[in-house]
């Protein structure tokens, strides 16, 4: 059954040991979202924490989970450069003109 208006505990703790703390609470599905930058390369640990609930019969009892995302700084784009070389920049019409190019 989904816990609505449940008050999460959220953390991020980012690859140099920072940690953000934060509440939030969930939405009629038990649902939550949170938005994670990722601002240098690294290990980001993120957890959410329910207290629980004691005061219900039966009570709530505490849960929690966590999961790690990995940044990586992207592959540097490869440079190319293409050219293009005719064996003659005019001729008659009716004239065949070669093109060789290449790509390296």
């Amino acid at each position: 059954m989904p816990m609505a208006n449940a008050n999460m505990d959220v953390s991020i703790t980012d690859p140099s040991g920072a940690v953000v703390p934060s509440k939030v609470v969930t939405d009629v599905n038990g649902q939550f979202q949170i938005a994670l930058k990722l601002a240098m390369e690294g290990a980001y640990t993120i957890k959410a924490d329910y207290a629980g609930d004691p005061t219900q019969s039966p009570p709530i009892l505490p849960s929690s989970a966590s999961i790690i995302i990995t940044a990586v700084i992207p592959p540097q784009p490869v440079p190319t450069t293409t050219t293009l070389a005719p064996s003659a920049t005019s001729g008659y019409v009716g004239d065949t003109i070669n093109i060789v190019g290449s790509l390296v």
